[in-house]
């Protein structure tokens, strides 16, 4: 019996596709919707499968790579060509850069990725999906010895005639996506989900007009309130666990030039720095078309602090600033200026170059100026020994934002989404512990450093009565439980949602990457 006769008979699932709703019902079979996507697995040339019997190793993913190679050619990168080594450099993370997959599949449309999914279905090989590659750890976007479904050339930009909705495909980076609607002088609600915007208009997963998705059934669908409010509710913040997005609809806003830019100080700057810092998170709602980002790290061999302030409309200075003007030491560099979206996201990337080693921590607090300096002394305590050590390429950062009542009160619109915030409780703390470095040796001391702080920051927190259970996905360490912080009830309806769309578990066994359902994320690299 040959390869594909034998993964036909153990693997097959039965059933059909429940064509009114899309749910996937019991006796679904993958054959069949493969079939009725186009590819009839029973009338694949014999040289598809000489290729899986030649393979030193023949397997799920040889199978499943080999179907893809002889359906869309030059769109499936293999291991050792210039293309495929090109793609594995292009993440921003080098652990990510070092996870090896069977193949590179680049569709270039949703039919394409639906029946990417059905295929591992089929095959049982796993695999991860990439749209910007920016995760910090191995397996987030990239699996080993899988399929990683590569989006990049999905990558349309379409703008409604009305200038109302943006059609996004997930191909593409911000950068991409502020300089085209600029040209039209409207813009979306973007960054890593909280945006300079944010306080006018709430986070990115809660300016989600629709969803265009591809079910674990291969079914394509659109998801919005008002077609399927319980899923649409699931993916404003529940992760990789109900489907794959292929096309973003989202909500435009007027924008023109804007203000901002970064400052940079000294470290001794850092205590009145913290205390305007607070002061802003509090005074939020009177203008909620500020933004800031506070970092302290330690940089050419000094500890530094660096203020990104950001204004929606082009007002120097802002009265909302002032206490960043009037109660800390001048800065030792201001580059602020009147600007445009793009210029600011270009001045940010420069800060995270590619190739290096990276590891992202998070924790949410309530806001209070004390637990900040806690906060600042326990990661100085725990990272100055590292940075004393002279590392390689060693850039340790902490990160302080702001999750505003604007921003909360965003959170409630068009059904809410999944996070579990109390918008009634905020202001919070949203804390980025982070560090880049050179050398996978020193991973250990580095992971250990940051994973020490970000406990004692937690106890510190849990003893002054502030914690909070949520933890900001993007953030996090694979270490940290994400979805758990979202509270009971939200689980329990998550799970609910998942189950429904998704019965086999196929975006929890099959994708095992970043967070899932159950827990902390599951390592796709190893």
């Amino acid at each position: 019996m040959d390869i594909f006769s034998l993964l036909l008979s153990m693997l097959a699932v039965s059933g059909v596709l429940c064509q009114d709703t899309h749910v996937e019902a019991g006796n679904f079979s993958v054959e069949d919707a493969l079939a009725s996507a186009g590819v009839h697995i029973d009338c694949l040339p014999q040289a598809v499968t000489l290729t899986v019997r030649r393979s030193e190793k023949p397997s799920g993913c040889a199978a499943a790579c080999s179907i893809l190679s002889y359906l869309y050619d030059e769109n499936v990168l293999h291991q050792n060509s210039t293309a495929y080594k090109q793609r594995e450099a292009a993440f921003w993370s080098q652990q990510q850069a070092d996870v090896h997959p069977y193949c590179i599949f680049q569709p270039a449309e949703s039919k394409e990725v639906a029946i990417t999914v059905l295929l591992s279905r089929l095959t049982q090989c796993p695999f991860a999906v990439k749209s910007g590659g920016h995760a910090a750890f191995a397996g987030a976007s990239n699996i080993q010895g899988g399929i990683t479904v590569d989006l990049k050339l999905m990558n349309q930009i379409e703008l409604s005639d009305d200038k109302t909705v943006a059609k996004v495909g997930p191909g593409n980076t911000w950068l991409d996506v502020y300089s085209r609607l600029e040209r039209d002088n409207v813009t979306v609600i973007g960054g890593r989900g909280i945006s300079f915007f944010s306080g006018l208009h709430g986070w990115a997963c809660d300016n989600v007009e629709n969803y265009e998705l591809v079910t674990a059934a291969g079914a394509i669908i659109n998801v919005s309130q008002r077609t399927h409010p319980d899923l649409y509710w699931a993916l404003r913040g529940g992760g990789p666990n109900f489907g794959i997005v292929t096309r973003f609809d989202y909500i435009t806003y007027p924008q023109g030039l804007m203000w901002g830019g970064p400052l940079t100080y000294d470290i001794n700057a850092s205590q009145s720095l913290l205390s305007a810092y607070t002061s802003l998170g509090h005074s939020a709602p009177a203008d909620p078309s500020a933004a800031i980002i506070l970092s302290f790290a330690h940089f050419d061999s000094q500890w530094l602090a660096s203020l990104s302030l950001e204004y929606a409309d082009p007002t120097p200075h802002p009265a909302i600033f002032a206490p960043f003007y009037n109660t800390t030491p001048a800065p030792l560099a201001d580059g602020t200026a009147i600007t445009t979206l793009t210029n600011l996201t270009l001045a940010l990337a420069a800060s995270n170059p590619h190739g290096l080693r990276q590891t992202f921590w998070t924790s949410t607090y309530k806001l209070d100026a004390a637990l900040a300096r806690a906060i600042l002394a326990i990661w100085l305590s725990e990272l100055a020994p590292l940075a004393r050590a002279n590392l390689p390429h060693l850039l340790p950062a902490l990160t302080f934002q702001l999750i505003t009542a604007p921003m909360l009160r965003a959170m409630r619109r068009r059904g809410g989404n999944c996070l579990g915030l109390d918008p009634d409780a905020g202001p919070y703390m949203l804390l980025n512990p982070s560090a880049m470095w050179g050398r996978a040796a020193d991973d250990g001391a580095v992971m250990r450093a940051n994973r020490e702080a970000v406990r004692r920051c937690d106890d510190v927190a849990r003893a002054m009565g502030l914690a909070v259970p949520y933890r900001y996905m993007n953030y996090a360490s694979r270490e940290q439980g994400v979805v758990e912080g979202y509270g009971e009830a939200n689980v329990e309806r998550l799970g609910r949602v998942a189950g429904r769309w998704d019965p086999s578990g196929v975006f929890q066994r099959l994708q095992p990457g970043y967070f899932k359902l159950g827990g902390v994320s599951v390592d796709g690299g190893d």
